[in-house]
């Protein structure tokens, strides 16, 4: 409803306007007739002239006044916000918690000593004299009868020692087989006798055929 009746006011200003500058512009044409056609000295045209730009700043100032000027524009209605309402925190239900049961004590460990019991003592077979039988050399020493014995797992093995090639080498065991001395050579490696080697023998000289071993 204001905003019409803003409209129709600035529509009246601006028909007076209109009206004001038509007139001013009739007088100010009638004006420069009369200077040219009735003014006959300088005196007159100056007269005539003046008169002419008063109505000029007449007319101006008429108009300045006419224009519609820009009415203030309602300041924004404030709008009071309502306070936020801050949050209720629940606060969390207490839980009894029952104590754990203590665990039974274990009952304690009976340690159980194992009692060694040393391998028994390897028995010789008798051989005869002229028989072929396979040992196991582990070493060699330069001077004679210097180990009349080793010990392996516990288990005493006697040595049997022959001259070959300027030393002393020492033997163990005394086997008709060569599965049998085989089995003791591993033996002799896993106790550190690293360069341990089946020979062969007949009686108590070195048998170098090599023909024996596949028998």
């Amino acid at each position: 409803m204001a905003e019409l009746i803003i409209s129709e006011k600035l529509k009246e200003k601006e028909k007076k306007i209109k009206l004001l500058m038509a007139a001013t512009g009739t007088i100010i044409v009638l004006i420069i007739i009369l200077n040219f056609f009735i003014a006959k000295t300088a005196q007159q045209a100056m007269a005539i002239n003046i008169v002419l730009a008063l109505l000029i700043i007449i007319m101006v100032f008429a108009v300045g006044c006419a224009c519609p000027r820009a009415e203030p524009e309602p300041a924004p209605e404030t709008v009071q916000e309502e306070p936020e309402q801050e949050p209720v925190v629940q606060e969390p239900e207490t839980i009894a918690l029952t104590p754990e049961p203590e665990p039974e004590p274990e009952p304690e460990a009976v340690q159980v000593t194992e009692q060694f019991v040393p391998e028994p003592e390897p028995v010789r077979v008798e051989i005869q004299p002229d028989e072929l039988v396979f040992r196991v050399q582990i070493m060699s020493q330069s001077r004679a009868n210097s180990t009349p014995e080793i010990t392996m797992d516990g288990t005493r093995y006697p040595t049997f020692e022959y001259y070959y090639k300027g030393a002393y080498r020492i033997t163990v065991g005394e086997f008709r087989t060569v599965q049998e001395a085989l089995s003791l050579r591993t033996k002799c490696k896993n106790s550190g006798y690293s360069q341990a080697f089946v020979a062969a023998f007949r009686g108590k000289e070195r048998e170098l055929d090599p023909a024996v071993f596949r028998r």
